[in-house]
């Protein structure tokens, strides 16, 4: 609609009767408008593109339990049911149940900028049923990968993260206290290590997320 005022002179110099000038003349504002236009909204895909690929191409460890031990895997392949390993201020690639903490007592501290604009630490804490793996001389249980987990399904609301879990004829149920959002740092804690519950376009982060607005002056709206 900005452009409509060039549009209507286009149209009224098809007339010979209104033709003030050459109709090429008339086309120029156009076509100069039409390709500035193009330009600028490349640029912005291709500035939109290269996040996103430095976002997909970044990575993380990941437990291989083929070889036995963590190893770097790009966020773009994590699934749900991967135990992920993270350490102090790395970013959470995927939105993950504790399973085990740095710290003997379970809490790990997140901070959460990149989701609510809040700079203050948030602390988080391992269920109870896996409080006795927590601490840095410990390492990976076997019986982690028999773990059972029942959630609900993916949400914006960024505390609704509830389910139950099952291991070794244990059960317990979890909340959003258990729980880390892709997109926090790991904070104040060496490293926590958890399994993904939703990844991808399920993480609460992606959910939340809008499209970019396609941008327009006043005068269009």
């Amino acid at each position: 609609l900005a452009n409509i005022y060039f549009i209507f002179v286009l149209g009224v110099d098809c007339f010979p009767i209104f033709n003030a000038t050459p109709i090429y003349i008339s086309c120029l504002p156009v076509i100069f408008i039409l390709l500035l236009t193009a330009v600028k909204d490349a640029l912005e895909d291709m500035r939109r593109r290269r996040l996103d690929n430095k976002v997909n191409n970044a990575t993380c460890h990941v437990w291989d339990k083929n070889a036995n031990r963590f190893r770097k895997m790009m966020w773009k392949h994590i699934l749900v049911g991967d135990i992920v390993h993270i350490s102090n201020d790395e970013i959470l690639p995927a939105d993950i149940l504790i399973l085990r903490s740095s710290a003997e007592d379970g809490n790990a501290f997140v901070e959460t900028s990149n989701l609510d604009g809040e700079s203050n630490l948030k602390h988080k804490t391992v269920p109870n049923m896996f409080t006795d793996y927590c601490g840095e001389d410990l390492t990976l249980e076997d019986s982690f990968l028999k773990l059972r987990i029942a959630s609900t399904l993916p949400s914006k609301d960024f505390n609704d993260m509830r389910g139950s879990m099952e291991m070794s004829g244990r059960s317990e149920s979890f909340t959003s206290a258990n729980t880390l959002l892709r997109g926090c740092r790991l904070k104040n804690t060496t490293f926590v290590e958890g399994i993904v519950i939703y990844a991808g376009h399920d993480t609460k982060a992606m959910l939340s997320s809008r499209r970019a607005p396609y941008k327009r002056s006043h005068a269009e709206q």
